[in-house]
């Protein structure tokens, strides 16, 4: 038989050092708190099968992670076809948990149909491959999309040389992402803010404290892993901080890169960047050797 906790003198003890009567025991009400998830769409997941979804069961959360009924999750193509010769271990998909640069050009070009949902921790995934009009459905290892540990930044990958990202690469696993960023996460579809509690679209007052501190953090070198151009020494000026999403007010770290001038030009609306006397003052310096860079294949 239980012993009746009502009597025990050390709660009894304890509520009266809090100032309690010993007959107030508060209220509680189990709650259940679940991901809205069905039991077959669960066991998808976690397996790697990966579940077919509409861009519109997803949600994009305030720190860039995706999201299937308050799920963060893993998007990759499972249907994949192979018409060159390379080996096929060169046409497997990437897996994304951000909404990068990939994700929102297949999202333009109406090819994000193409993607499952999946929530596997060990990297591999179901997929079917097509060649030569036969298909086989294995399960295999994948990598993680570039340009979403871009994003995630773990570990400075941005700073990484390209030799140093490639073993990064190849060692990254989703239960490193999962660590950093848990699957189970509460939020709702309405927007982080109205027409009436949106933060004015500017610069904050302490804009070139966090500017100089998102460049120095990049040790002077252009962000973009395309360019990686040293601006360190006598060039810090050509170095400057970009709002991925436009929004000046949204300083977070997902939202800033620090990128040469020419490669701040070159992001939606910020051509008129080239009319500066900064930006002509670095093509005389650094003209020749933009050339070059655009010019190899």
């Amino acid at each position: 038989m239980l012993p009746d906790f009502k009597l025990d003198s050390g709660l009894n003890g304890l509520k009266s050092l809090m100032g309690l009567s010993t007959d107030e025991y508060g209220d509680y009400k189990p709650t259940q708190i679940t991901s809205g998830l069905t039991l077959d769409e669960l066991k998808k997941l976690e397996s790697g099968e990966g579940v077919e979804i509409e861009l519109s069961d997803l949600t994009q959360l305030p720190d860039g992670t995706i999201a299937f009924k308050e799920r963060r999750v893993l998007l990759y193509i499972r249907d994949k076809h192979i018409y060159n010769n390379k080996s096929i271990e060169d046409n497997y998909p990437k897996y994304h948990f951000f909404n990068c640069k990939t994700l929102v050009q297949m999202q333009k070009s109406q090819r994000f149909h193409r993607y499952k949902v999946a929530a596997e921790m060990t990297g591999s995934f179901q997929i079917n491959l097509f060649r030569d009009g036969q298909k086989t459905t294995t399960k295999v290892p994948l990598n993680a999309c570039a340009y979403c540990l871009y994003e995630l930044n773990h570990d400075d990958f941005r700073l990484l040389r390209a030799i140093e990202r490639k073993e990064y690469i190849s060692k990254f696993k989703p239960v490193h992402f999962f660590e950093l960023k848990p699957k189970v996460h509460s939020f709702t579809n309405l927007p982080a803010s109205t027409e009436m509690t949106s933060p004015v679209n500017n610069y904050p007052s302490n804009w070139e404290k966090i500017s100089f501190a998102l460049r120095e953090q990049a040790k002077w070198r252009c962000m973009n892993q395309d360019c990686g151009l040293d601006l360190s020494g006598s060039n810090k000026r050509f170095l400057e901080a970009h709002h991925k999403n436009g929004n000046r007010s949204d300083n977070s770290h997902h939202n800033l890169i620090a990128l040469c001038i020419e490669c701040h030009s070159n992001q939606s609306m910020h051509a008129h960047v080239r009319n500066s006397p900064k930006y002509k003052e670095f093509i005389g310096i650094f003209g020749t050797l933009i050339q070059r860079k655009m010019n190899t294949p």
